[in-house]
Parts: structure tokens; sequence; C-alpha cells
């Protein structure tokens, strides 16, 4: 996923208008690139459903953001290198939402089957994960 956590926080408005469509492409795109070979009418699968995805991926990285910012006000912890664990064990607990809700709450299993709706899932963990968590804002 396209999402700095930053960019919540200190852009709430507009940026919100370039995160939705680039996240809502990212999701097609590897939907459809992990798609493309097991239903063979992936395109109109995809053009319905990229954007139960999209609505999964930005729900699990509210999730992963919601973890980091409690364990900042609850340990509240000196030092960079926690600050990049925590933020690290909140984008790996965005990963495993998307993943979750891809492969087992989705229409993926009904369509492609269990095992390849956990490949497609994971895909889409690798590939969405909001990894962008990971850059300071004094990057930006």
């Amino acid at each position: 996923m396209i999402l700095p956590l930053w960019a919540v926080v200190w852009f709430p408005g507009w940026w919100w208008l370039l995160l939705i469509p680039a996240n809502y492409l990212l999701d097609s795109l590897v939907l459809g690139l992990c798609l493309r070979k097991k239903i063979s009418d992936y395109k109109s699968f995809v053009l319905k459903n990229s954007w139960l995805t999209c609505v999964y991926g930005f729900t699990s990285d509210f999730a992963g953001a919601a973890f980091i910012l409690g364990a900042f006000l609850i340990l509240q912890i000196d030092g960079i290198a926690a600050h990049y664990i925590i933020t690290a064990i909140g984008v790996v607990i965005s990963a495993f939402f998307i993943w979750l809700f891809n492969a087992k709450a989705s229409s993926l299993p009904q369509k492609i089957g269990k095992e390849n709706a956990n490949k497609v899932g994971i895909w889409l963990a690798v590939f969405t994960a909001p990894y962008l968590f990971l850059l300071p804002i004094y990057f930006s």
C-alpha cells in the first residue's frame, strides 16, 4: 500500500486524492498478475473485486498503524532502532491482515480454491504491505 503513516497525520485532506487511486491501481495490478493464469475471465473478476481488495488493504494498514500508535503511546520508548522495530512489526501486522482478508474473507477461495487464494493473499501481502510506514517524517 502506498500509505505513509505520517501522511495521515500531516496531510489528511488532499493527500487522499492521490493515495486512494494509487492504492487501487497497485492492488488491481497485483491481483490481475496473480489471477491471470488461474481464472479465464480474470479481467472481469479483477474489475469487480479490486475495490474490495483496496478496502481490505486500507483496513489492514489502519490496523498496523493502530498498533504502532498504541505501542508508541504505551511504551514511550526512546531510540531510533526501537522505533524502527515497532514500525516494522506494524508493517508485518498490516501484511498479515492483508493476507487474512484476501485469502480467507474474500471471494477468492470460492473462485480459485483455498490453496490458490492463499498464494494470491501472500503475493498481495508482500507487494502491497505499507512499507512507507518505515519512511521517517523528516525525509518528506
